[in-house]
């Protein structure tokens, strides 16, 4: 090792000596800093934990004076407030004193207010107000208490002389009634005098114990004296119940008079009345006693009888009366048996009457029987009359009854034939049942009183037998109705489909030789005249395309058999159908109406600018259910090899191209959408407007012609829809398929409401 290199490792070695010292002392140093921080932390806790003894200690003395201050506050509230009740007590026993205890009352609350007032602290003043109030009060109830026991007074006293003059009337009732309760016996005018005297001093009496009655029911709560707290029983209170108990008295008593003097003056004038009728019986015994030996002979009988009864009285019957009156010995009918011979007299009256009765009763059953004899036969004319109808109503149920399975089959002519012949049956039929009821009831004229209830049974029997015939041809009728309905649904069915063959063979013809709705127009207007009369119409189906024959297979298996041609009868019906108007010809907005061609958006697609799908552009998507007229086509697409038609959409009148079906077989446009179906009620009108223009004779031929269809109707567009600027409805011009009825008819509200739907 060279000097250099030994010094070299001496310096390096010295060098780290000097570092390891210097890291010693660096570590001294921090564990000194470490050991003076912890005895300032140590200090500053010590500090800390003295200052919070003292707050704490300063806290408690503080709490501890507080609460003793709050004690103190809440005993001296304390005797404020014993010292206020015992005042109050007082107050209230003066506020509720009466004249007899006011005095005594005061004294009391002047002891309570010299002993507590000044123990009230704060409540000192307004408790004085309070004493004064009461004292103030207790003064104004003392007196309302003597003004009410004064009035109470006088409303007794007023009362009490109600209670004494109705007692006084009792008393007279009592002494005018004394004549009933002896036996002494009165006579009839006795009876009447004393009875009438009775009776209006029991008016008078009545009338006295009202006015105390009524005086109590104005007065009774004003007589009322409430008793006082700490006071006696009030006085007036015992004597309104002494005078309501008088009064009750007086009240039983009179009614209990009352009806006394009712029975005792029945017995008396009963009493009086037997004496008058004996006395008068007696004296009609006198009457006819000529030689006055108190009996009666026979011949004072016979002239009893005559001149009591105005009865001639038979030998025989007054030999009866004499055995069963006259005792053996005796020389006729003594005084004691004189009512007893009027009785028996009374009795031959009656079988003498009876006789005649009878014989008058026998001459009527004769008569009656004569009558009943004459109305039998005209009973058995009805008779045959009801049963004509029944036959004519059992024929017609016969022709009605197959009526609900042959229609199936039959064309609408023979139906309504048909129809037509029930129709007549039933009206025959109804016209006779008609003039057989006439004829049960007419049965009733006339007829005697005493065979009104035998022939109102026979004739209910005959109405009893007819009473069905109005149910059975109520049904046949509607029977016939159904199928005549039926028929015309039918009628109108074979029309629209000769209709839509004529059509179809148009648009055929159209297509094949490529023409224009103008262009076919001009092809069957042969004259020339704007208009296609009948003539013209039936020969162009003599010259015209016909349409191909079908390939379609019946569900067997089997070729379906081609349509026969259409006959000029056919050909007839189907002018008349397209001529609406019955103009004897169809005029060529109407007809190029009926020729255009519909179809119904059945898949979502486009509609584009030319009939290249990749070149042209796209106009807009057409929605499902959206109609289009064709216009041009259908032309094929090479590019794609598809069918594309030229068309207009009826919802805008964008017109441009569109494809029929996709080389994959989906089908984008479907026949349809000149047919719509009702979905809500509406009215078919004859004009545009619903006004019908406006003038009076306008909207009474509208309403004329103004037809409802129901929800389910289908109807064939003639023209399509546009706003009715008036209503702001959306109005289409259609023809009904039912009926074949054309006019006007609303498709959407101007609320948006839905009333047509495309099929």
């Amino acid at each position: 090792m060279t000097p250099q290199q030994q010094q070299y490792n001496m310096a390096m070695k010295q060098q780290e000596e000097l570092k390891k010292r210097q890291q010693l002392e660096n570590i001294k140093k921090l564990e000194e800093m470490r050991r003076l921080q912890q005895v300032q932390q140590q200090e500053l806790q010590r500090r800390q934990l003295e200052e919070n003894r003292k707050k704490l200690e300063e806290a408690n003395r503080k709490r501890i004076e507080e609460q003793r201050k709050r004690m103190e506050d809440v005993k001296r509230l304390q005797e404020e407030q014993r010292a206020i009740l015992n005042i109050r007590r007082v107050i209230q026993k003066v506020r509720m004193t009466t004249p007899e205890l006011i005095e005594e009352h005061e004294k009391e609350l002047e002891e309570v207010k010299t002993k507590e007032l000044e123990a009230c602290g704060s409540q000192k003043e307004r408790m004085q107000q309070e004493i004064e109030q009461g004292i103030e009060q207790a003064k104004q109830r003392v007196e309302q208490i003597k003004e009410q026991q004064k009035k109470v007074e006088e409303l007794l006293k007023e009362f009490e002389e109600l209670v004494t003059a109705a007692e006084t009337a009792a008393k007279t009732l009592k002494e005018e009634a004394e004549p009933f309760s002896g036996d002494k016996e009165l006579a009839l005018d006795e009876v009447n005098a004393t009875a009438k005297a009775v009776d209006d001093a029991g008016q008078e009496a009545k009338d006295k114990m009202k006015a105390c009655t009524d005086f109590i029911l104005s007065k009774g709560q004003e007589m009322k004296s409430p008793d006082l707290p700490g006071g006696p029983a009030s006085e007036s209170k015992q004597t309104l119940a002494k005078l309501l108990q008088r009064i009750n008295e007086c009240t039983r008593g009179t009614e209990a008079t009352l009806a006394t003097c009712r029975d005792s003056r029945e017995k008396a004038v009963r009493k009086a009345e037997a004496r008058k009728k004996l006395a008068k019986l007696e004296a009609t015994f006198d009457k006819y006693d000529g030689d006055k030996d108190g009996i009666l002979n026979r011949n004072e009988i016979k002239k009893f009888a005559k001149g009591e009864f105005d009865f001639s009285i038979a030998n025989i019957a007054v030999d009866t009366i004499w055995k069963v009156l006259v005792d053996d010995g005796e020389k006729g009918i003594k005084k004691e048996s004189f009512q007893r011979l009027k009785y028996a007299i009374g009795i031959a009256r009656e079988k003498v009457k009876d006789a005649e009765r009878k014989a008058a009763r026998e001459a009527r059953e004769k008569e009656l029987a004569k009558l009943k004899s004459e109305s039998e036969e005209k009973i058995k004319d009805a008779e045959k009359s009801v049963d004509a109808a029944g036959e004519l109503v059992d024929k017609a149920e016969e022709q009605a009854n197959p009526l609900l399975t042959k229609g199936k089959t039959m064309l609408s002519a023979d139906m309504l034939k048909l129809a037509d012949e029930v129709a007549e049956a039933v009206k025959e039929a109804r016209e006779e049942a008609v003039k057989a009821k006439k004829e049960a009831v007419d049965l009733a004229d006339g007829v005697d009183k005493d065979l009104q209830v035998w022939i109102a049974a026979e004739i209910k029997k005959l109405e009893e037998k007819m009473s069905r015939y109005d149910q059975r041809l109520t049904r046949s009728s509607n029977l016939a109705s159904r199928f005549r309905d039926e028929a015309k649904i039918k009628e109108g069915d074979e029309l629209y489909a000769l209709e839509k063959r004529a059509i179809d063979t148009i648009k055929n013809h159209k297509r094949v030789n490529k023409l224009s709705n103008e262009d076919m127009f001009a092809d069957i207007d042969t004259n020339k005249d704007g208009k296609i009369d009948e003539s013209e119409f039936i020969a162009f189906f003599k010259r015209c395309e016909k349409m191909p024959k079908a390939d379609k297979k019946e569900e067997d298996g089997n070729a379906a058999e081609d349509e026969p041609e259409m006959s000029e009868e056919d050909l007839r019906k189907a002018f008349t159908s397209l001529d609406e108007d019955s103009e004897d010809a169809i005029a060529k907005e109407k007809f190029v109406n009926v020729i255009r061609v519909f179809m119904k958006v059945s898949k979502d697609t486009v509609i584009t600018t030319g009939i290249s799908i990749k070149e042209s552009k796209t106009l807009r998507r057409l929605d499902l259910g959206e109609v289009v007229e064709i216009l041009e086509g259908p032309t094929k697409e090479d590019t794609v090899d598809v069918l594309r038609v030229k068309a207009k959409v009826m919802k805008d009148d964008i017109e441009g191209w569109i494809t029929l079906a996709g080389n994959q077989g989906t089908v984008f446009l479907e026949d349809g959408g000149h047919l719509f179906k009702v979905v809500k009620d509406t009215i078919l009108t004859e004009s545009f407007e619903l006004d019908g223009g406006g003038s009076k004779d306008a909207t009474r031929k509208l309403k004329d012609t103004t037809r409802k269809l129901k929800e389910g109707e289908i109807v064939e567009v003639r023209e399509w829809a546009r706003k009715e600027e008036k209503s702001g409805l959306m109005r289409m011009k259609c023809k009904v398929k039912s009926d074949g009825m054309t006019g006007w008819v609303t498709t959407v509200g101007n609320q948006g409401t839905l009333y047509m739907e495309v099929m």
